[in-house]
């Protein structure tokens, strides 16, 4: 396992990747990119070695790079068990988030007008489905107290890295991928708490220390170049500083800025955090109380309404990481976040196997313990069941008990209750 997420991960060659057969990712599939290295990541401690795995930088034909280095470094603090540890006794787990609405509280400065580049370009984050160009800039200041140390750095490109893998692999159907560019500036700016624009004291010349323009249009400039470069979809970039900020964490596209220390939520919650910025960069609203939150509005790709807003959905809602310190969604993230729905299996349908409410109950279950939710269905010759995949799909049904059904024991819907159980103790 890595980190605290329920997946094994591998660092491997991207040209082996690409090289490999398509039909390997479906059991393992990259969903991390720094240069040359790919990280591939496979549901629980399933992964099969389809190419071989990088265990130390020097296995790089080249010198590897700053990003390359920072990125495997991350990988292996990931894997470490003091990071672990810190994760498992992280700082508010499961509260309620408690700060304002992290997607107002600083306005995205106007631009000043697009090049035509990036009008050509498109939208950079519409919805999080494939792949993503990610810019990390972490912006030193002149002193100690502005200063990232080199554990620092590691730490935000690994927290990161675990918030960034937890969305990538939330919905494997989505095919989601993040390919890294990270950037270190230091700055001789020295703090100032009372400047009338916080973040563009210190954000205009780090841009302009990239060789972009020093104000926001240097920032979309940024986000377009990572993308053309990578060949990604979307784009966004990610601020980390000890700067003094407006708010220790918030998100207008095409950027993320973040306070390292991270409030009172801490540097092991970064990772959350992040990811609940990231999710405001594709569309998904605030659903915690103290972001005054409705019920109402039109969210993400296909407009749908924040129902699960603490304020007025039934009992406060659901645990969701739109919501508080936890690595779940509510129903109506997915939909903020664009994430279509798609066919995963050829049957159980009206049309697609002749299936019918009133004589074939159908339930999703864990018939093998590896905590993925299999399709279980009465048919009329007996009991079918369609495994679920690492990829998120399913295998062809088969049938697996001869009773229990229509026609195989003469079962009826309003006669019959049929459920499933763990009877055993043994998680299946």
């Amino acid at each position: 396992m890595t980190g605290d997420l329920n997946i094994t991960e591998r660092v491997v060659r991207a040209d082996d990747v690409r090289a490999a057969d398509p039909s390997d990712e479906a059991q393992e599939r990259t969903i991390h990119r720094y240069g040359r290295i790919s990280i591939l990541a496979a549901p629980g401690e399933s992964a099969e070695e389809s190419v071989p795995e990088i265990r130390d930088m020097r296995d790089l034909v080249d010198d590897p790079t700053e990003v390359e280095t920072l990125g495997l470094a991350a990988q292996r603090l990931r894997q470490s068990a003091d990071y672990r540890r810190a994760k498992e006794n992280r700082p508010r787990d499961g509260r309620e988030w408690d700060m304002g609405d992290c997607t107002s509280v600083v306005p995205v400065p106007p631009q000043v007008a697009e090049s035509d580049s990036e009008q050509e370009a498109g939208p950079t984050s519409s919805y999080l489905e494939g792949s993503v160009a990610v810019g990390i800039v972490i912006v030193q200041g002149p002193t100690a107290a502005l200063s990232f140390s080199e554990a620092e750095v590691v730490k935000v490109i690994a927290e990161v890295q675990n918030g960034l893998g937890w969305l990538a692999t939330a919905n494997p159907l989505a095919g989601i991928s993040f390919s890294y560019d990270i950037q270190n500036v230091n700055l001789s700016v020295p703090a100032d708490p009372s400047a009338a624009d916080l973040e563009a004291h210190w954000r205009d010349p780090a841009m302009g220390a990239l060789g972009y323009s020093a104000d926001w249009n240097g920032v979309g400039a940024y986000v377009e170049d990572i993308r053309s470069r990578y060949g990604t979809r979307w784009t966004y970039c990610a601020f980390f500083t000890k700067y003094p900020l407006g708010h220790f964490a918030y998100a207008g596209a095409p950027r993320v800025v973040m306070d390292y220390n991270n409030d009172g939520w801490g540097p092991d919650n970064i990772d959350r955090v992040f990811a609940h910025e990231t999710g405001h960069i594709f569309g998904c609203p605030d659903e915690y109380a103290d972001s005054r939150c409705t019920c109402g509005g039109a969210f993400g790709r296909y407009g749908l309404a924040n129902g699960n807003c603490e304020n007025c959905a039934a009992e406060g809602g659901v645990p969701c990481l739109m919501k508080g310190n936890t690595f779940t969604v509510c129903g109506f993230t997915p939909g903020h976040l664009g994430w279509a729905p798609q066919l995963a299996v050829n049957n159980f349908g009206y049309n697609a196997g002749s299936w019918r409410t009133d004589r074939h109950p159908r339930f999703l279950a864990d018939t093998t313990g590896n905590r993925r939710a299999d399709i279980v269905g009465f048919g009329d010759a007996g009991v079918y069941v369609s495994r679920a995949q690492p990829n998120g799909r399913f295998e062809t049904p088969r049938l697996v008990v001869k009773d229990f059904a229509y026609q195989a024991g003469g079962w009826r819907v309003e006669r019959h209750p049929r459920f499933l159980a763990d009877t055993t103790g043994d998680g299946r």
